[in-house]
């Protein structure tokens, strides 16, 4: 009967231990580092070609003139900044 017992805890020892070892296997991987990221923006992006269809691609490169002139634009649209309507008092301490 000890013997018995002794069989069955080393075969189920064994048997956990291969268990847990196929865990510690090395995987081989398809895909190299990157591409996982770089397939998940191509499926999120709905028309790449948007931009050439719609007409708003940038004809040449951005140079002082195109930058200053949407600066400008950006400077007028936004407006004045409101007033604060209450002053904000922090005390520490007192």
């Amino acid at each position: 009967m000890n013997r018995h017992n002794l069989f069955n805890s080393c075969s189920l020892t064994l048997c956990s231990l291969l268990i847990l070892l196929s865990g510690c296997t090395s995987q081989q991987h398809s895909m190299k580092l990157g591409d996982s990221v770089n397939q998940l923006v191509s499926q999120q992006t709905l028309n790449p070609d948007a931009a050439v269809k719609n007409g708003t691609a940038l004809k040449s490169d951005l140079d002082g003139q195109i930058g200053e002139n949407i600066l400008q634009t950006y400077r007028t649209s936004t407006g004045e900044p409101k007033a604060v309507q209450k002053e904000i008092k922090i005390s520490i301490g007192n």
